[in-house]
């Protein structure tokens, strides 16, 4: 067994584990580890000094610290106080940089809104979800994270954020709804990337268009929606018959 995962068996309920890795597979394997487990996972990005893994696993009395993706992460233990009471039923606490500060997300609260997203936009085990949010980032978390392993439906992640990488990432794994926040929609409509075939659409938090209406969120310059300009004309989903 890798030590990570021989470590989180050890931890008791809602003990905190801050985890430093890269968004990408790696990723969500360590954060649903540690959901199984009923752990609170503390996620924040690969590139956050070593000076900061400490603050935060302080300030959230951690009980370990996981930095770096599988198998080959190292695992620090830590003394921090797992029964503390306002631990008890926390899926994720997410550190917001700069902010000094932790936004807590409740297992129920995250397992209800993820149910609630994951039907609306129809994810199941035939209809891949992609996102473009690193996976400390709420949306992340909740909507693509626990939205697709409640449902069983694939999950297209890149490890950092380009539009050339990331639909060509959708394309191949065939995902048909995608998050992306308005910056890296303008991403995408300067670069005038392909838009894959396979995606119905691609919007802050993956949301769709009212039923029927075509919306016009991005496009070219000019009004002219080119081939990026299918951000503008959405389609709307296609739901399983």
């Amino acid at each position: 067994m890798e030590p990570w995962r021989a470590i989180l068996d050890g931890l008791p309920d809602n003990a905190r584990v801050v985890l430093r890795c890269p968004t990408g597979d790696a990723f969500a394997e360590l954060l649903l580890a540690c959901a199984d487990r009923r752990l609170v996972a503390v996620p924040l990005r690969a590139r956050v000094p070593d000076t900061e893994v400490a603050r935060v696993a302080a300030a959230v009395g951690a009980s370990a610290v996981v930095d770096g993706p599988p198998p080959a992460s190292r695992v620090s233990q830590l003394d921090g106080e797992p029964g503390h009471p306002d631990a008890a039923g926390l899926a994720f606490l997410v550190h917001t940089p700069g902010a000094g500060r932790c936004v807590m997300l409740g297992r129920d609260e995250v397992a209800g809104n993820a149910a609630r997203t994951a039907a609306l936009h129809g994810f199941s085990p035939v209809r891949p979800h992609a996102t473009a949010l690193p996976l400390h980032h709420v949306t992340a978390l909740v909507m693509s994270l626990v939205g697709t392993r409640l449902t069983d439906a694939p999950l297209v992640l890149t490890e950092r954020f380009d539009p050339v990488t990331f639909f060509a990432a959708v394309e191949a794994k065939g995902a048909q709804t995608a998050s992306l926040v308005p910056a890296q929609l303008r991403e995408v409509v300067r670069a005038g990337v392909h838009w894959p075939d396979c995606l119905e659409y691609g919007g802050r938090g993956g949301v769709a268009p009212c039923a029927g209406a075509d919306a016009r969120v991005l496009g070219r310059p000019g009004g002219e929606p080119g081939d990026a300009g299918r951000l503008a004309a959405h389609r709307g989903p296609r739901r399983p018959a």
